[in-house]
């Protein structure tokens, strides 16, 4: 072989590849620009198309409220406007603040309560973990069944945020005993505080919030009937020398487990009642603990 023919022929190769590679490197430029063009459109469509139905969520939202309300849209722009400074200070949208505000009305509420509660129940449903309209059924029905005013509803809902962190209640086991036992509780002239840390102390003891409810609403019906008070009643059973028998012969067998609990159990529930009683800013240190993380603090972004 020719070494200088060979040499060159080399060169030439040399140089073929690489101005081959360069007009891959071209081509694989411009595919690259293009699929990041594609891909900033498809997500600027999709922040797009996201925008839009969040307005369209909030629009019908606000169509629901004001049919609940029996008013135009136009006709409650104040309420509108509550939801919006609320849904711009807090973890939820204004759309959900809304829905908040929607389940105060079906309660009978008026604008005036409703812009008065929804601050307090939306923070309590965030102390709790729960919806904001699952917070405002519940918070809305309570309210009623102890005789409270729209202006209690802060003090409330922290005496009610507190037993969570005082008991083994949770807003699932307040929303199932208290609906229960909360008319009763009132007309026996028990206050929402003693109600709830009598139910605390039942938890406690695993006794669920549905036995707990019932069997405490029959205590207070019972006793109406007997004509004699809650103390009396569970002083009888305490003085018995076979307490689980009076408390069956004083409140039947459904509640008789319940009844014999409560009388040896005074002290505890005195002691929860007094914790839970006049908490002011538990409700605002709970909603802030709850959103002082990585994760609250991304909701409160969005």
């Amino acid at each position: 072989l020719d070494d200088k023919k060979l040499r060159t022929g080399i060169r030439r190769s040399k140089k073929d590849l690489s101005g081959f590679q360069k007009s891959v490197k071209s081509i694989g430029g411009s595919i690259t620009k293009s699929l990041g063009a594609i891909g900033a459109g498809f997500a600027i469509g999709s922040i797009v198309t996201s925008a839009f139905n969040k307005i369209q969520d909030f629009e019908q939202a606000v169509a629901n409220l004001a049919s609940v309300s029996g008013k135009s849209a136009s006709q409650i722009s104040a309420l509108v406007d509550n939801a919006k400074d609320v849904g711009a200070v807090s973890a939820f949208s204004a759309t959900e603040v809304i829905a908040l505000q929607t389940a105060l009305a079906k309660l009978g509420n008026t604008e005036g309560q409703i812009i008065s509660m929804t601050k307090s129940v939306g923070d309590f449903s965030i102390a709790v973990g729960t919806t904001a309209e699952e917070a405002a059924q519940f918070a809305g029905g309570t309210l009623k069944s102890f005789g409270k005013n729209a202006n209690e509803t802060k003090a409330v809902m922290e005496t009610l945020a507190a037993a969570t962190n005082k008991s083994g209640l949770d807003f699932n086991k307040l929303a199932t005993a208290l609906p229960i036992v909360g008319a009763a509780a009132d007309a026996s002239g028990f206050s929402l505080e003693r109600t709830t840390a009598i139910l605390g102390t039942l938890i406690d003891r695993n006794i669920d919030a549905s036995t707990s409810g019932t069997a405490l609403r029959n205590i207070f019906l019972r006793n109406a009937k007997a004509g004699r008070t809650y103390e009396e009643g569970l002083e009888l059973i305490s003085k018995s020398t076979n307490k689980l028998k009076t408390a069956s012969e004083l409140y039947g067998e459904r509640g008789a487990l319940v009844a014999k609990t409560l009388a040896e159990t005074s002290a505890q529930t005195e002691i929860l009642e007094k914790s839970i009683t006049g908490v002011d800013g538990a409700l605002d240190k709970m909603v802030k603990t709850r959103l002082d993380t990585t994760r609250g603090k991304t909701i409160l972004l969005a």
